[in-house]
Parts: C-alpha cells; structure tokens; sequence
C-alpha cells in the first residue's frame, strides 16, 4: 500500500529545495507551495 500523504510530502519537499536552490533563497511562501501542488495535481495540500 502507498503512502500518498507521505509522497506527497516528499515530492513537495524535493520540488520547494530544487526551486530555492535555483534561486539561491531557501525562503518561500504557502503560494509557492500552492503553485507546485497545482502544477502537479496535488490537491488537499
């Protein structure tokens, strides 16, 4: 059985650190978190 609620997290996770990282700012927002959970069909974030 998957755990999605963890998947989800960790996709999310690895998603915001390689954002930030291009960056060069590891400080962000619930919009961001938003934008990416959209772009990929999470919903319920």
């Amino acid at each position: 059985m998957v755990d999605w609620a963890s998947k989800k997290a960790t996709t999310l996770s690895e998603l915001l650190f390689q954002i930030c990282k291009r960056r060069g700012s590891f400080e962000f927002d619930n919009e961001l978190v938003e934008q990416i959970a959209r772009k990929h069909g999470f919903k319920n974030i």
